[in-house]
């Protein structure tokens, strides 16, 4: 009985040692985050232009909005912008109703209709922006839904804020590593994600400034680009 344990108090023992050794045998990891934002300058703007037009028939309406939306087109091709930046982004035809009035029928009665086009416009010299938003709404369109701006140069950006979130990242785990007393290993695994944003200037009085002939002013702040990185490194 003595003898049987004493066998089995060693195997507990032996296995204790074993688990030990195991444990000591798998590396610590270390787990950060590394974040890094580049600021570019824009160098194309995109304008929303609306034109909407009204009548009692349907086929009038249609009919009055395509003049306007020829008009507009010739004096935005006449300034120099030219078809492949020109795209129509909306076409929608609705009913107007007398909501004053009401029928046997329960219905409102239609009293008209409206066409509503809407064109994209990409500008590639923003210093030309408020000229032309102000040509836009002299030309036949009746609203400047908004104005957007971007990068030619996005990827690049993109890049530059990846290659900085990494080299944040590993600067993180470095301190955390040397707080604990261990030195960083190799990285063992590595996932990114990407933000981009930049301002956007929506122009809902546009029209009055145009009336009261004032030149529109557009300012484009710089766009921002972010890119994020969670890190997993051995820690020695």
């Amino acid at each position: 009985m003595k003898k049987t344990f004493i066998t089995a108090l060693f195997a507990l023992v032996l296995s204790v040692f074993l688990l030990s050794a195991s444990a000591e045998s798998i590396p610590g990891t270390i787990t950060v985050t590394g974040s890094a934002t580049i600021v570019t300058e824009a160098d194309t703007a995109s304008i929303s232009l609306g034109v909407s037009s009204t009548a009692k028939e349907a086929g009038e309406a249609s009919q009055a909005n395509a003049r306007l939306v020829d008009q507009l087109l010739a004096a935005l091709k006449g300034a120099g912008i030219e078809e492949k930046d020109i795209s129509t982004n909306y076409y929608y035809v609705s009913t107007r109703r007398d909501y004053s009035a009401y029928t046997e029928s329960g219905e409102y009665p239609v009293i008209g209709y409206e066409v509503n086009n809407t064109l994209t416009v990409v500008i590639h010299e923003l210093e030309r922006a408020g000229e032309i938003i102000d040509l836009a709404l002299a030309s036949g369109a009746n609203s400047c839904d908004g104005l957007s701006f971007s990068t030619t140069k996005a990827g690049a950006a993109r890049d530059e804020a990846l290659t900085a979130a990494i080299q944040e990242g590993k600067r993180r785990a470095e301190i955390v590593a040397s707080a604990a007393g261990k030195s960083l290993g190799e990285v063992l695994t590595i996932h990114e994600t990407y933000t981009s944003g930049g301002p956007v200037f929506n122009a809902k009085m546009m029209a009055e400034a145009s009336a009261q002939d004032v030149g529109t002013s557009i300012l484009a702040d710089g766009l921002n680009f972010t890119a994020t990185v969670e890190m997993t490194f051995e820690m020695k």
